[in-house]
């Protein structure tokens, strides 16, 4: 088998170069608002009964992950790790 070399990503400078994009699986804001550059990278523990519990990193934007961190009884988990990039 083949070994794959991996890439070390420097995740300050995408975020700096704004080449990142808000990954909000449930984002409630209005289609007419655009997303404001990544500013958060959430780790999320969704615990189920789903098709399996899990867990699931995303890359936010300020309001997005203020939905995440002030609503998760709606978004159905809890935060499991957060840092601003």
């Amino acid at each position: 088998m083949p070994s794959v070399e991996a890439i070390p990503v420097n995740l300050v400078e995408l975020v700096n170069a704004g080449d990142l994009e808000c990954e909000c699986m449930a984002c409630h804001l209005p289609l007419e608002l655009k997303h404001g550059p990544v500013e958060w990278k959430l780790t999320w523990r969704f615990p189920g009964p789903y098709p399996v519990p899990g867990e699931d990193t995303m890359l936010l934007c300020e309001p997005c992950y203020r939905d995440w961190i002030e609503h998760p009884d709606e978004l159905g988990g809890f935060p499991r790790a957060s840092h601003r990039v």
